[in-house]
């Protein structure tokens, strides 16, 4: 699995560069301009709203708190330029949940869904639960949300047949 081969403090940039173009693209789709020359990974603008974006990747669940420390910490460099203005941290917490999940042969999409949004709930998010209310409060002031994302290929069960039709 990933979160075996990926080890906390390895050099992971260019995965982290593709995570922010992730979120960027993510974004764009919902209607905003994208905009990289800010002091933050995303700047996305939709009419007056601008929301900026910190992305951070984390590779357990020990560096959970330490990012989101650090995301808050950099969103708070950024002024807020109206009432439309939003700071947001993305997570993307794959290498977390990624030991619980397979990554093949799920009979249906349904059961497929079912699994990772289980894991994420069961071994990630109930374990962060405290940290992510203890850090929302600490930096109230200068964030307005977090996202936690997860992304990686899962197989169907019966998609080596359809492939071989």
């Amino acid at each position: 699995m990933l979160s075996s081969i990926v080890k906390d403090g390895d050099q992971d940039q260019p995965r982290d560069f593709l995570y922010e173009l992730l979120i960027s693209v993510w974004l764009y789709d919902l209607g905003y301009t994208i905009d990289f020359d800010k002091e933050t990974d995303v700047v996305a603008t939709k009419g007056d709203i601008i929301v900026y974006g910190e992305c951070k990747r984390i590779k357990s669940i020990n560096g959970y708190e330490k990012n989101d420390r650090k995301a808050c910490k950099q969103s708070g460099k950024i002024a807020v330029e109206s009432d439309k203005t939003y700071r947001f941290v993305f997570i993307d917490v794959w290498n977390c949940i990624s030991e619980q999940v397979k990554t093949f042969e799920y009979n249906n999409i349904i059961s497929m869904v079912n699994c990772v949004n289980d894991n994420y709930k069961n071994c990630f998010f109930e374990f962060i639960k405290t940290t992510l209310e203890t850090v929302s409060n600490e930096y109230k002031d200068v964030i307005d949300g977090f996202a936690f994302t997860y992304n990686c290929c899962l197989w169907l069960s019966n998609v080596l047949n359809i492939l071989s039709r």
